[in-house]
């Protein structure tokens, strides 16, 4: 028996666009059979860089109605914004730990603000759950985008409401 490197394109093309190659235990004699194929995964590389945005950055409040277009989503993007409980959570798709004190959470119907505790921070590629403000801040029952801003006031994540209403609203 001999191990034999085949690479990527022998294999398939979809393990060839993974940059992926592959051993397998090739018979002497044809009437063996082959041993499993092996496969070697590429190192993946983590990069921090954020994309290049379109155009300069979007500087507003809560008052502001930025386009979804305008925020890169980096390095914090909203990952899950439940108007029913006012719960949000965030992602970080950074390496680096972000503090997002001083950050705002807008909700863009009402203008009203989330409020982000003091000191709440995430881990590298880690996420944050925010609990409900004091007061009701998303519209359960139309659509209700949402917006974040660092301290600076530029936009960094855009939260479309892709229609979470109420039961029985229209």
């Amino acid at each position: 028996m001999r191990t034999r490197l085949y690479s990527a394109i022998a294999v398939s093309a979809a393990v060839l666009a993974l940059g992926i190659s592959a051993r397998a235990q090739v018979p002497d004699d044809p009437g063996q059979t082959y041993l499993p194929l092996v496969a070697q995964l590429p190192t993946p590389t983590a990069t921090s860089a954020p994309p290049t945005p379109a155009g300069p950055p979007f500087v507003g409040d809560c008052t502001s109605r930025p386009r979804r277009s305008d925020a890169p989503n980096f390095p914090v993007g909203i990952a899950i914004l439940n108007k029913f409980t006012e719960v949000v959570t965030f992602q970080n798709f950074s390496d680096q730990v972000i503090d997002l004190t001083g950050w705002k959470l807008c909700s863009l119907n009402g203008g009203q603000q989330h409020i982000i505790p003091p000191g709440t921070t995430m881990g590298p590629r880690g996420g944050a759950t925010i609990p409900a403000s004091s007061a009701p801040v998303w519209n359960d029952r139309e659509r209700d985008d949402g917006a974040l801003y660092d301290p600076s006031g530029r936009l960094v994540a855009y939260y479309f409401d892709g229609g979470q209403f109420s039961p029985g609203t229209p």
